[in-house]
């Protein structure tokens, strides 16, 4: 079984990376391009994201996160964090 993420890899904070996102959760635009991508996999979820630098997750980030599934962050230290998480998609324990 398998868990899907897609997601926008940004420097910065941009609402219509978050539109688009939402776009691909609620519409089904792009259903057959990605079944055909994903064809051969049992897919359990397909989860839908942005990712930035941590620094930039404020203001019109925090308040339209709910439009994906997750956000992750890039800290200076170039490590990981994740920001968001509606589904509880990275809660591994």
């Amino acid at each position: 079984m398998v868990f899907v993420f897609f997601f926008e890899n940004k420097d910065r904070y941009y609402y219509f990376d978050f539109e688009k996102q939402y776009r691909l959760i609620t519409d089904n635009n792009y259903t057959d391009s990605i079944n055909e991508l994903l064809h051969g996999y049992t897919v359990f979820k397909i989860n839908y994201g942005i990712g930035f630098p941590c620094a930039k997750y404020k203001g019109d980030a925090v308040k339209n996160c709910k439009l994906v599934d997750f956000i992750v962050g890039v800290n200076i230290d170039e490590t990981i964090r994740v920001l968001y998480d509606r589904n509880n998609i990275f809660d591994y324990k």
